[in-house]
């Protein structure tokens, strides 16, 4: 990984990142459902928080994590539908909270400093004017800030295939070593050291319900189906520990209202599992949003019926997964 481009994004990032003002709470409210907009008030030191939730504006609900570490969210949006905000939690070693959403940030000073260097090594690599061209050396990738770390930069997850349509265990084993292999039929192969292994079968689905909230914690990874509301088609959502390392990433498709595409080579309708999946276990190894929707990367923020394409990743895809994994 390159640090000196690492620490020089960092700093601009923080420049342009927005702070809520913290205003002192010598009262704090320490139920089990704290609003996201009540973190800059709360001094949550002396608060039992183990069962606590923080409910988001749009009513997702992350639960509160152990201190010194952090959760995410991101959801995959139907085109042209509005998009879900990506999210982070954070809970530092003295018990206090910071929220980011999108580049808004909350909660406790201290917190949100933590917070904000964690996320401030998020790299968004890409030129001046959006790029058209999805092989383009210039094309934008975002890093989290988080990854595997230990074990050979290995994710491990197991399959949950309850609701999951024909054929669909294929297509996600396919995007998973998309991923795993930096696999594009466009812009050529281009591996990291990164490693994804299913360990198996399981019976337990994805900590995440139909509004995209955070349900609980198994401390095993899983990928699941199940009924997801309004326009998003995945939810991807991840734990992880102060300095980086990712401990848990959960992913969870739509079986509600979706028709979803299997075919290993083709497309007639429906949306593209495969695709989807590809851009859903980015999340799990990593990779941020891109908002350049004309990129052709699959770490866009949205995408729409047959888009095979996407199983096949972009030079920004790429760059990410090489600049974090090696």
């Amino acid at each position: 990984m390159n640090l000196a481009r690492v620490f020089s994004t960092a700093l601009l990032i923080i420049g342009l990142t927005q702070v809520a003002p913290f205003v002192a709470d010598e009262s704090p409210e320490c139920g089990d459902q704290l609003m996201a907009a009540s973190l800059s008030g709360l001094d949550a030191t002396g608060c039992d928080l183990h069962d606590a939730v923080v409910v988001l504006d749009d009513g997702r609900e992350l639960p509160v994590p152990e201190p010194g570490e952090g959760i995410s969210s991101w959801a995959l949006t139907e085109d042209g539908m509005p998009e879900a905000d990506d999210v982070s939690l954070y809970r530092d070693e003295a018990g206090n909270l910071a929220l980011a959403v999108e580049d808004v940030f909350s909660g406790d000073p201290d917190a949100i400093e933590d917070l904000q260097s964690e996320l401030a090594e998020e790299i968004i690599v890409g030129g001046s004017a959006p790029t058209t061209s999805k092989c383009s050396t210039s094309a934008p990738y975002n890093w989290s800030g988080h990854w595997w770390r230990l074990s050979a930069h290995e994710y491990r997850y197991s399959y949950n295939s309850a609701g999951a349509p024909s054929g669909a265990s294929a297509r996600i084993t396919a995007a998973a070593n998309a991923v795993a292999n930096g696999t594009s039929g466009s812009c050529g192969n281009r591996n990291s050291a990164l490693t994804i292994v299913r360990e198996g079968t399981t019976t337990v689905y994805a900590g995440i319900n139909a509004a995209g909230s955070r349900t609980g914690r198994s401390f095993v990874s899983e990928v699941s189906f199940g009924p997801i509301d309004g326009s998003y088609l995945a939810w991807a959502c991840t734990y992880w520990a102060l300095g980086g390392e990712l401990v848990e990433a959960d992913i969870k498709f739509d079986n509600s209202s979706r028709s979803w595409n299997t075919n290993a080579s083709s497309c007639s309708s429906g949306y593209d599992l495969q695709g989807v999946a590809t851009h859903e276990f980015g999340h799990a190894v990593g990779l941020g949003h891109v908002a350049d929707l004309t990129s052709g990367q699959v770490m866009v923020k949205s995408t729409g019926t047959c888009n095979v394409g996407q199983r096949h990743l972009g030079r920004g895809d790429q760059r990410g997964l090489i600049a974090v994994y090696g």
